[in-house]
């Protein structure tokens, strides 16, 4: 437990130091104008995103849902603006299933969906979810396992997940 602890802690770090890419991220509008260095924070932003619903995932001790949702509220708003881009670039999809696996919301759900790229991390995904309506919880990390091993995402027997390279 402890080393989530200091992760989270290092998280949480990096937010504050770099508060003015989520602030500049977290904008309301844009006035017609998306200069590339936009692009560039609001896709590092919604990286951070990911990686802190990885690191909930992760934890032995489920984060309490408000901090799960909230980010992947803020990930949805962020990504939403680059995907009006119409750049469509592969390595979002890792982004994109980790968000997919900690929304219950089914307009996010087809939305995530129809904006992936990957169609193992898509059949993944799609299976994630039945899972986890069948069993009427989250997976464990485990049974995750399980079922990117399935689709061919994890290629390593030390548990390294090639969606998260």
């Amino acid at each position: 437990m402890g080393n989530h602890q200091s992760i989270q802690g290092e998280i949480g770090t990096l937010e504050i130091k770099y508060s003015s890419f989520f602030r500049i991220a977290h904008r309301d509008t844009i006035d017609g104008k998306y200069p590339r260095i936009h692009f560039q924070i609001d896709a590092a932003v919604c990286e951070f995103y990911a990686i802190r619903l990885y690191h909930f995932r992760c934890q032995e001790v489920p984060s309490p849902d408000v901090r799960i949702q909230d980010s992947v509220s803020s990930f949805l708003q962020i990504a939403h603006r680059l995907q009006r881009m119409k750049a469509r670039y592969s390595w979002f999809d890792r982004s994109l299933f980790l968000v997919g696996i900690e929304t219950r919301d089914a307009i996010h759900r087809d939305w995530i969906q129809g904006r992936m790229i990957r169609a193992d991390l898509i059949r993944a995904l799609s299976r994630v979810w039945e899972g986890e309506k069948m069993y009427g919880r989250r997976l464990s990390k485990e049974y995750m396992q399980v079922i990117l091993r399935g689709e061919g995402v994890l290629y390593d027997s030390a548990i390294e997940v090639s969606v998260w390279q």
